[in-house]
């Protein structure tokens, strides 16, 4: 933190390699919440640059498979925005009476996941915000750490399906090789003008096969319409999977899923609330 000065120094975002759902996200404001940090989290922590937003956008981008006869290698196939997903963070307004936990406790929304705020903000429970006061209720952009999904695909102009496109193509394994046919970029940004121009924005996270269409989660939305969201999800990644099979690549076998897994839960440490 000291020495890249591309991190921009504190605050800084501590988090998990290989987390989840928002799993030990820490906004480390200074030494003393970096030292803390390393007391509970023990396994491969990133450290990444702090965009205060305040917006933030899940873009899942995929590789578009072509029709029979046109198939060839996944590697010269052209991308899309499969799916777009808005976030609307939760802020909560105070009254000049009630305790914040009586806010949260009396919200239609925030109370279903009241357990979860209360705990983020343990020291402030019995304070009374002010009457019109806001307080951002969470950090994270994740739906169950408490942040509303809706759908996302209005915001997406064709400069910034273009410039997506342009970092998905260029990415590379550095070690295999392998290109990048499928994920989720989840993006913070400053402003609307910025996203739409597809510049301004920082990438925070690139969530791969396992990936979701998070705007499935739009309480708007009909059921048939996740539904039908999920069906194209789903078989968009199974035709990507059997093109590289065709290519020569070995799928993860059952047994070596289950194991990876394993390996998963057991490396988590840390606590599942993140800032």
């Amino acid at each position: 933190i000291q020495e890249r000065a591309e991190l921009g120094g504190f605050p800084i975002i501590l988090k998990p390699d290989d987390g989840a759902r928002g799993f030990a996200v820490k906004l480390a404001r200074n030494e003393r919440d970096v030292m803390l940090y390393f007391r509970m989290v023990t396994g491969a922590v990133l450290v990444q640059k702090f965009h205060p937003g305040p917006y933030e956008i899940g873009i899942l981008w995929s590789r578009v498979v072509p029709g029979a006869g046109k198939n060839g290698s996944p590697d010269g196939w052209r991308g899309e925005i499969f799916s777009a997903t808005g976030k609307e963070f939760p802020v909560i307004a105070g009254d000049g009476k009630r305790t914040l936990e009586l806010l949260v406790w009396h919200h239609p929304r925030y109370r279903m996941q009241a357990d979860m705020f209360l705990k983020r903000h343990a020291e402030q429970t019995e304070r009374v915000l002010g009457d019109g006061e806001m307080m951002v209720l969470a950090m994270a952009g994740n739906h169950c750490q408490g942040t509303k999904f809706y759908d996302g695909m209005p915001a997406v102009t064709h400069e910034l399906a273009a410039r997506i496109e342009e970092i998905a193509q260029r990415f590379e394994d550095p070690e295999g090789g392998g290109r990048l046919d499928f994920g989720r970029f989840d993006i913070r940004y400053a402003s609307e003008a910025e996203l739409a121009r597809g510049d301004g924005f920082l990438i925070v996270e690139l969530n791969g096969t396992s990936s979701e269409s998070t705007s499935m989660y739009d309480p708007t939305k009909s059921l048939a319409w996740m539904y039908g969201l999920l069906y194209r999800h789903w078989s968009r990644v199974y035709r990507l999977g059997a093109a590289r099979k065709r290519e020569g690549r070995r799928p993860m076998g059952l047994l070596e899923l289950i194991g990876a897994w394993r390996r998963h839960r057991r490396g988590r440490t840390g606590s599942r609330i993140s800032d």
